[in-house]
């Protein structure tokens, strides 16, 4: 029994592309589905409306203020996380926003006050 080099290459590049076949046409049927279901359009709509931006809050005296993570400008100030969040709602319509304290006492300080505007609404 010889071994044929030839025959070897001509089967594995018809497996590939019979592999590579079913595999285009699975992800087709899937893409399609979730299109006719409308989810990819519900996905690219969140994404749109609701841009991210992170922030890092301080707090001087009895007021906080937050700046951006990325770029340190300055985005709102307030007395409280529920001033913040309208403020920040105000200034950025249509955006979506990531806050971390600075420090831990801040953070601690913002989650408390987080779970008491949950608790009210």
């Amino acid at each position: 029994m010889e071994f044929d080099f030839l025959s070897f290459v001509i089967g594995i590049t018809v497996g590939l592309f019979i592999a590579y076949s079913i595999v285009r046409m699975l992800g087709r049927l899937l893409y399609n589905k979730l299109v006719e279901d409308g989810v990819l359009k519900s996905i690219e709509e969140e994404t749109a409306q609701k841009e991210r931006i992170e922030m890092k809050v301080s707090k001087l005296g009895d007021v906080y203020y937050a700046h951006r993570t990325d770029t340190d400008d300055f985005i709102c100030q307030g007395a409280d996380l529920a001033e913040l969040k309208r403020r920040f709602a105000e200034r950025f319509p249509g955006y979506d926003g990531s806050m971390v304290g600075v420090s831990a006492e801040t953070h601690a300080e913002l989650l408390k006050q987080k779970q008491e505007l949950t608790k009210t609404a």
